[in-house]
């Protein structure tokens, strides 16, 4: 079958914006041989404006068995919607000298469906959508008939061309053209394209002509600065571009603590904490429930940081966000991701980790608190509940414990406060403290003043089963040892030595002999002086008027003495 190829002029008229479906018109202007029996006409198709692009070819073919066919009547493309999705194929046609005359146009989509259509309709636009994304094998056109208004096929072929139609395309998708990021995290450059080869360019450098594919991650980016992206793409007839889009990443500030689901309680300090890249102090305001509450600060330096105590007036809630902003722009903050909770505070001070206890002695157990209500004391141990000290007693900040003597010893001891009406509502010692078998002395402890040569009876307590040692200390240095080992019976009868040297700065100490950081001193200094003995008269004695008594006494004094008589103490 002879055919004629017919060489077209076309101009390109933009109906509609980019959402709406949009028309190219292509006009034959060569007359057509009615004694040909055959018609071949080509289409060239391009976008080349906006964000997406769609190159293609396609033929059309009428074929003629009694009558030429009429296509003075332009053929017609119609793409609608976005470009690269549902896309019309739309050609027209009329049989010459056939009034009433209809089209049958069949195509094939190379779709995920293998989609084929077949339209029968009244000359006019046949739209055939393609559906989903065509690949770039292209889609074959079947054939095209002519009927006459009776529907009896007056010209056709039945054969299956080889692909005529490539549908292209390429979209851009994110970040959009003009948006603003406030965060110096990466950002994810993307596009949809079928063109084999994409080579991305960004102004700053990241993937500059790499041949790659969508999603790229940008890595970091610099705060206040503005970049611009695009992509160019390999089509059959070269290399293409599209649009330039531009993102901004704007200066930021970036809430770290409390960012939501933190429970924050009164009266206790808390480090807010934020990134930025500002170099003008920043302002921090507390906000519940979405409306402003309070000023935390009005202006403090954009270090990253801030200490700030919870005041006890405020209105407990789950409901708190914090916001930070720019000292001299008050559009440019942050603030807390989630809502986080601030609650009545109960705050342990004493034992609040380190300290080493004795069984058998009383300590004062304090705390802070905001309650009305009692409070419960308990003892933890390694994480544990080991028993109750009290079980309720006022929240008025301290109480008086005397550690048991049958508790086990141990370096893993916790206090825990309770409120006795809600359990939640808690603090326990921040870190381990140590209950020991003890030793408290009793005499000296302190305040006393001892004499050379006399004997005092040294007084302790302790529940140990080994013995002591007892030591002299001189204004906090070892001095002497009274007895190296002594039974654990609680006293022990020392003579001050004449030869000790005087002073106001002694303290006696006692240790375990098997345990030697088992020990206990003199709560504070007593006095050892040179000393007089008076041995008679001394007690009980009767003695007459005019007659004569040698008064004796012992001293290890050098100087002479003074002899006094008293009566009642006077």
């Amino acid at each position: 079958m002879q055919r004629k190829k017919i060489y077209i002029l076309y101009l390109i008229f933009l109906l509609s914006t980019f959402l709406q479906a949009q028309t190219f018109e292509c006009t034959i202007e060569q007359s057509l041989n009615p004694t040909l029996d055959s018609l071949y006409v080509s289409f060239y198709i391009q976008k080349t404006s906006g964000a997406d692009f769609i190159m293609g070819y396609a033929d059309f073919r009428a074929y003629v068995k009694k009558t030429a066919v009429d296509i003075t009547n332009a053929p017609t493309v119609v793409a609608g919607g976005i470009w690269h999705n549902n896309a019309n194929y739309s050609p027209m046609a009329t049989a010459r000298n056939i009034p009433n005359s209809w089209v049958s146009l069949q195509i094939s989509g190379i779709t995920p469906n293998g989609y084929v259509t077949s339209t029968k309709q009244f000359i006019g636009t046949i739209a055939v959508p393609i559906i989903n994304t065509v690949d770039s094998s292209g889609v074959n056109w079947f054939d095209s008939e002519v009927y006459d208004e009776s529907y009896n096929l007056i010209s056709g072929e039945s054969y299956i061309n080889p692909p005529m139609f490539w549908l292209g395309y390429i979209q851009l998708i994110s970040p959009t053209n003009g948006t603003i990021y406030t965060s110096n995290a990466s950002i994810d450059l993307e596009w949809i394209s079928n063109y084999p080869n994409n080579y991305l360019y960004c102004d700053n450098g990241i993937a500059n002509g790499l041949n790659t594919t969508s999603p790229f991650s940008t890595g970091e980016l610099d705060w206040g600065t503005t970049y611009s992206w695009y992509i160019e793409y390999d089509t059959l007839g070269g290399l293409a571009q599209t649009p330039i889009w531009q993102f901004e990443v704007e200066d930021a500030i970036t809430v770290t603590y409390p960012n939501g689901g933190e429970v924050l309680n009164k009266n206790v300090s808390y480090t807010i904490t934020w990134d930025d890249n500002l170099s003008e102090n920043v302002k921090i305001d507390l906000y519940k429930g979405g409306v402003f509450d309070s000023e935390i600060i009005s202006s403090t330096p954009s270090n990253g940081s801030y200490v700030w105590t919870i005041p006890s007036g405020l209105t407990t809630g789950t409901d708190y966000r914090i916001r930070i902003s720019s000292s001299i722009d008050n559009l440019l903050y942050d603030e807390s991701d989630g809502d986080f909770t601030i609650r009545d505070a109960i705050t342990v001070n004493y034992p609040n980790g380190g300290e080493v206890l004795n069984k058998n002695v009383l300590y004062t157990i304090t705390w802070d608190d905001n309650l009305s209500e009692n409070v419960r004391i308990e003892l933890y141990k390694g994480g544990v509940f080991n028993s109750t000290i009290i079980n309720s007693t006022p929240s008025n900040g301290s109480y008086d414990w005397t550690i048991p003597i049958g508790l086990t010893t141990g370096t893993d001891y916790r206090i825990r406060i309770t409120s006795t009406t809600n359990g939640t509502l808690y603090d326990e010692s921040n870190a381990d403290f140590s209950i020991r078998d003890a030793i408290i002395i009793t005499y000296p402890n302190g305040g006393e003043i001892l004499n050379k040569n006399t004997s005092y009876k040294i007084t302790w307590n302790d529940n140990l089963s080994e013995n002591v040692k007892i030591d002299l200390y001189k204004g906090g240095v070892f001095d002497s040892e009274i007895v190296n080992s002594t039974t654990s019976n609680g006293s022990y009868d020392w003579t001050i030595p004449s030869g000790v040297v005087t002073g106001t700065d002694y303290r006696i100490r006692i240790t375990s002999t098997t345990n030697g950081l088992l020990y206990d001193e003199s709560n504070a200094n007593f006095t050892i002086r040179d000393a007089i003995i008076v041995t008679y008269p001394n007690g009980g004695e009767v003695l007459n008027k005019n007659a004569s008594y040698t008064i004796t006494w012992d001293d290890n004094l050098s100087e002479n003495v003074k002899i006094d008589l008293y009566k009642g103490g006077v």
